[in-house]
């Protein structure tokens, strides 16, 4: 799949380095000729011709090795390229509960060092390998032509290179396994830490966190130091039996040319041939050892490829966007995000269209989760969601919640502009309605006292923001999309009640039809709303009015008494 495409580039650099290992033993073959023709026969008129032909060589060598030096390096940085962006395209569609167990340092890790690791791997190794793969053959063939005794006699040199491979490649894949794992674990750290450094600082912690970073940098360490005991093994073992060879054949060769069963010049152009094929061996051992790290990498990126996507089987493209403009309703809803406990227990219930609903309840409840099923994030185990009574599983969940505007109680804000935050997820929209869009969430005001505006920078996570001001972008974000239903999870927690009524206001107002749900915890922000529906341990146990739920007595009437005594600390405290 990934090379078909780069088949021009394969081809060509493929056949450049077998020129280039073709030149090399022909530079091989011509000791003879220099030897017994001109420095033993004294041949002048053979001279200047082998003098051209070596120029020859050299040029045809040297120019074959630019080529397939370039195609190869273009094809390395081609396939990873393309790696990259299909892993990407494939994780982005993956359903919540992979990136619940995947930290996302480690989703990461795997473009950041194993795409990589496998894009310098095939950079240094299909040169290294087609090159020296080819030189080898060829170079054996000259060893054949001149001496098959002498060469069959050094034969035995390759059931121990086989061996060693053997065992060191197993031993290495192992170790580089171990390494890219501690990797991963190392770069979570320092994501988990620099994203959280508030909290480091508040605590005193610098110390620990420090301590930390050494204990696991030393793990590392402590394989990369296995792994270059392997690597660095090959050279001696490679430098002595070279050596054994070498003089054996110096040995047994000698005694032949002194008996003049082989002329000296042919003697010369086999032993210079073992010479030329010692170099490409010793590369083709380093290459194997390397790749090993390249196939735990491969494994770890193909993992990724092969995991599901779990898409509605039975889902279209897109619908009638005027479903969204009815009811929402629930039907005997039952989810769990794993076998142990039920998080929603049979839920049924009705939003009416573009009335204003808020579901209270203890943290834990599952009001969180209703919003996660709305938007097809998980799908529920038992019973329907349905808009305008047509069931959602009929469409795709993408078109889905592209008619949904939501805003959760984790805020994300990317390190970019107000603008592009503001704008996120919505497509040819006008500087003028991002500007409406700020002033609905009550934001337009502080983003024009900044010297650049809307072209601000937020920071990482918006951390140049305050808590407030970031809910207000993305509430904002939320509001520029005009969605026929508006989600908003705790979305004016971090507000001032001043400001938090100019939004609520700003909200019963819109100019377009929307069906508006709210999650909060302070219930002073939710009393005109249409309808309340109060949860606990999974199930709605009340629902009605605010006035309504009041006089009930109830879970909402002791959540209400909290609220208000919340309200009057947090009062008494900016007193």
């Amino acid at each position: 799949m990934y090379l078909v495409p780069q088949k021009k580039y394969f081809i060509l650099g493929t056949i450049s380095m077998l020129l280039t290992a073709g030149t090399t033993a022909i530079l091989a073959q011509y000791l003879k000729p220099i030897f017994d023709d001109i420095f033993v026969a004294h041949r002048k008129d053979l001279l200047i011709w082998i003098g051209i032909g070596i120029l020859f060589v050299f040029f045809i060598k040297g120019t074959a090795e630019y080529i397939g030096e370039r195609c190869l390096s273009a094809m390395g940085y081609t396939l990873a390229t393309q790696l990259q962006n299909d892993v990407f395209a494939r994780m982005v569609h993956f359903n919540l509960d992979f990136f619940r167990n995947h930290h996302e340092a480690r989703c990461a890790n795997i473009f950041s060092q194993d795409i990589g690791i496998v894009r310098e791997t095939l950079l240094q190794s299909l040169s290294t390998l087609s090159r020296d793969v080819f030189m080898v053959l060829s170079l054996i063939v000259v060893l054949l032509k001149e001496d098959m005794l002498l060469f069959l006699s050094a034969l035995f040199i390759f059931p121990i290179m086989a061996g060693l491979l053997r065992i060191c490649g197993k031993r290495a894949k192992k170790i580089f396994f171990q390494i890219q794992n501690l990797s991963s674990e190392l770069q979570q750290f320092f994501q988990q830490v620099f994203h959280q450094i508030i909290m480091v600082k508040a605590y005193g912690t610098e110390e620990y966190e420090k301590q930390h970073l050494k204990e696991c940098t030393e793990r590392i360490l402590k394989e990369y130091k296995k792994a270059a005991k392997i690597q660095a093994l090959i050279h001696p073992f490679m430098e002595i039996l070279g050596g054994v060879i070498i003089a054996s054949i110096i040995i047994y060769g000698g005694h032949r040319v002194i008996q003049e069963k082989q002329t000296p010049g042919s003697f010369l152009t086999f032993i210079t041939a073992l010479f030329f094929l010692y170099r490409p061996i010793k590369n083709i051992l380093q290459v194997h050892t390397r790749l090993q790290s390249c196939i735990v990498s491969g494994e770890r990126i193909f993992n990724v490829l092969d995991q599901p996507l779990n898409l509605k089987k039975n889902s279209s493209t897109i619908g009638n966007k005027n479903i969204f403009l009815g009811n929402i309703t629930l039907e005997d809803l039952t989810f769990e995000y794993t076998s142990c406990q039920p998080v929603l227990q049979h839920i049924s219930c009705d939003f009416q269209a573009n009335k204003h609903y808020a579901i209270v309840g203890p943290s834990g409840s599952g009001k969180t989760t209703i919003f996660y099923l709305l938007l097809q994030l998980y799908f529920p185990k038992v019973g329907r969601i349905l808009f305008s009574g047509k069931d959602a599983l009929l469409y795709s969940p993408e078109w889905i919640r592209n008619n949904i505007g939501f805003v959760s109680q984790d805020i994300t804000l990317f390190d970019t502009t107000i603008q592009n935050n503001i704008s996120y997820g919505s497509t040819n929209v006008s500087i003028e309605s991002i500007r409406h869009a700020a002033e609905r969430a009550q934001i337009s005001a502080f983003i024009d006292q900044l010297p650049q505006g809307y072209n601000t920078q937020v920071g990482p996570h918006g951390l140049k923001l305050s808590g407030g001001q970031r809910q207000r972008l993305a509430l904002a974000r939320a509001l520029l999309k005009q969605s026929p239903i508006l989600l908003l999870d705790e979305a004016t927690s971090a507000l001032d009640t001043a400001i938090e009524e100019n939004i609520r206001q700003g909200l019963r107002n819109l100019n377009y039809s929307c069906t508006q749900i709210y999650i909060a915890h302070r219930l002073s922000s939710i009393q005109k709303v249409d309808k309340i529906f109060v949860m606990a341990q999974g199930k709605i146990r009340e629902q009605g009015t605010h006035l309504e739920l009041l006089t009930l007595q109830g879970i909402y009437a002791d959540l209400w008494e909290k609220s208000k005594l919340e309200d009057f600390s947090v009062a008494q405290l900016i007193k």
